[in-house]
């Protein structure tokens, strides 16, 4: 499953995003000497990098609305292959186990970004003063409330 954008998604991945989670020169970041190549040969870890990709560049920068959607739907796909290993796992395969676990830790990445995409897409709470609106501490709500 790739989208029009999972190429800029990566290429966000390598050039940007790596450096938020290690400060660590290139040659020496876990993010591109270990994650990268793994997600070179396995589906999961590759939409994984390319869903967090997204998130941290449309989190950063005006996107338009596709690219925001192009984010969720690597997500969604990273999420139905999760459900699948997990589901498949025996207890005693340590590769799986591992591959799960940095799976996982990816996707806790995701979910950083993606409340900054929750605000921008989700529209404006219902007013508890009524007023209407974002008013009376909004975007607080929105921010709070967006890992539905």
């Amino acid at each position: 499953m790739l989208t029009s954008y999972s190429a800029r998604f990566l290429q966000h991945y390598i050039g940007g995003t790596r450096r938020v989670g290690s400060g660590s020169p290139a040659s020496s970041n876990p993010y591109m000497t270990v994650v990268l190549p793994l997600a070179h040969v396995d589906d999961l870890l590759f939409h994984c990098v390319v869903a967090v990709g997204g998130a941290h560049l449309s989190s950063r920068q005006s996107v338009p609305a596709e690219v925001h959607g192009a984010t969720i739907r690597h997500y969604s796909f990273v999420l139905r292959i999760l459900r699948t290993v997990i589901h498949g796992l025996h207890p005693g395969n340590a590769n799986q186990i591992l591959r799960i676990l940095l799976a996982l830790a990816l996707t806790g990445s995701y979910e950083v970004c993606i409340p900054v995409i929750w605000l921008i897409l989700a529209p404006p709470p219902p007013s508890r003063g009524g007023g209407g609106g974002w008013g009376g501490g909004g975007i607080r709500w929105n921010l709070m409330t967006a890992k539905r």
